[in-house]
């Protein structure tokens, strides 16, 4: 009973058992023989709880990992479903930079055989390095972003994300999560094209106020310096032809500068 069914089975057991030979005992021994068989008897009670005690520790330590066993299965199915089912390709890679599994989505995106992609380089696949810091005990790419042909021609951007993956004989797993960011990219792409535009702009407006705005303007500060010498000499048919190119040259730049504002308008 301690064998096989622990203290629940072997405490009745040995209650019975010795309630049953009790009678015996005390009936047919006398004397030195009576303290013998009932040394014998209660000796035989104690092994068989500390038996019945041992066997109890065992089947809850069996449990106990039976258990823990089954929590560790329903893990793995969880982590296997949210692993399949992701919409973001998953690469999970040795130590070495080496691939040991992926996702559905990762396997579509590098259209590529499972012999071909298992044990191949990731650095030489996508060319992501992977390091681990081992005294931070954390994970990172070298690649920041980089850029995939879909099977649709599409090119499309990722940033890789390094987790390390806790394995149950401690060796080392890192899963690459490739996360798209081609809207990202897009966005940046534009707004380099919105600076690249308004430096052209800013060229262009420079070129025109010095080729034409700035021009004219020293041209009418000749004029009137030449208005001056001609008043302090009394050359009035001078002066008045000087003062008349100056108010042309004047409403010139006022009809180039009308231009030029109309021009930057929206």
């Amino acid at each position: 009973a301690s064998l096989n069914f622990g203290r629940e089975a072997a405490f009745p057991t040995a209650l019975w058992g010795s309630l049953l030979a009790a009678p015996i005992v005390i009936l047919f021994h006398h004397g030195i023989q009576l303290a013998g068989e009932s040394f014998q008897l209660g000796l035989t009670v104690f092994l068989a709880v500390v038996v019945a005690t041992r066997v109890d520790q065992v089947i809850k330590a069996r449990q106990q990992a039976e258990l823990s066993e089954a929590a560790s299965a329903r893990s793995e199915l969880k982590y296997r479903a949210l692993f399949n089912g992701a919409s973001e390709p998953i690469l999970v890679v040795d130590g070495d930079g080496l691939i040991q599994d992926w996702n559905a989505a990762a396997a579509a995106l590098l259209s590529m055989d499972a012999p071909n992609l298992h044990g191949a380089s990731i650095d030489d696949l996508l060319g992501i390095e992977v390091t681990m810091d081992a005294d931070t005990a954390t994970t990172s790419a070298t690649a920041r972003d980089i850029s995939l042909q879909r099977a649709d021609g599409a090119k499309t951007w990722f940033q890789p994300v390094c987790t390390q993956v806790p394995t149950a004989d401690r060796t080392i797993l890192i899963q690459v999560l490739l996360r798209d960011v081609s809207e990202r990219r897009g966005l940046q792409d534009y707004a380099r094209e919105i600076v690249r535009a308004q430096e052209e702009e800013r060229q262009r407006i420079a070129h025109e106020l010095h080729d034409v705005s700035l021009q004219s303007a020293i041209l009418i500060c000749r004029q009137l310096d030449i208005v001056s010498d001609a008043a302090r000499d009394g050359d009035s048919r001078a002066l008045i032809a000087t003062l008349a190119d100056a108010r042309r040259g004047a409403e010139a730049m006022g009809d180039e500068l009308r231009h030029f504002s109309r021009d930057l308008r929206p």
